[in-house]
């Protein structure tokens, strides 16, 4: 065990111990409930269910809400595939952080959301870091420039009333507010790149 690996827990199964009800628990056994459609690939134990949530998740991503990336961060580091998920961890925080400009991230709505996110940053995002390679541009540059590519629907899931004729204008503030606040946020660390 490294010195860096000593922050966190991980299971036998080689999960990381972590619990964000209602999205995630790392069990045994591991429980999922972030999409209806991707809960049972997520869940799946198979290195090729969760790659095919991976390739459903990202053909479909306005629908996609931070939780429903952040779980798939997990997966993707759990079977090995640590630059991926570092790229999901970031992605699933910008588009957290684009919720945030969007509407109060303390609504009774989001409140579980919210206690949710901050668990998976603050005990899973070490982890999930701690083995992203450094390239240009970075795994979270990369990650930032998705999200803004990508106005989510799922933004809007929580019942929030929306006008249509106003959502292009939330989305285009959202996004400004999110390159200002992205251009300030320091570096992630990033694993030594390893020779190929």
């Amino acid at each position: 065990m490294t010195a860096m690996a000593a922050s966190w827990l991980v299971l036998a199964s080689g999960l990381l111990a972590l619990q964000a009800p209602p999205y995630y628990h790392a069990g045994p056994p591991l429980q999922v409930t972030v999409s209806a459609a991707h809960d049972a690939l997520l869940a799946s134990p198979r290195r090729a269910d969760v790659l095919r949530a991976r390739d459903d998740m990202a053909a479909q991503p306005e629908n996609l809400t931070p939780m429903a990336l952040m779980v798939l961060a997990l997966r993707l580091h759990h079977i090995g595939e640590h630059e991926e998920a570092a790229f999901w961890y970031h992605a699933a925080r910008y588009r957290w952080r684009l919720l945030g400009a969007l509407v109060d991230e303390q609504a009774p709505q989001l409140l579980q959301a919210a206690q949710a996110m901050a668990t998976f940053v603050q005990q899973a995002g070490p982890a999930l870091l701690a083995r992203a390679p450094c390239t240009e541009p970075s795994v979270a540059q990369r990650a930032l420039a998705w999200v803004q590519a990508r106005p989510a629907q799922a933004l809007f899931f929580y019942q929030f009333a929306a006008r249509p004729e106003r959502v292009a204008a939330l989305h285009a503030r959202a996004q400004a507010l999110l390159a200002a606040a992205a251009a300030v946020e320091p570096a992630p660390p990033c694993a030594t790149p390893q020779p190929r």
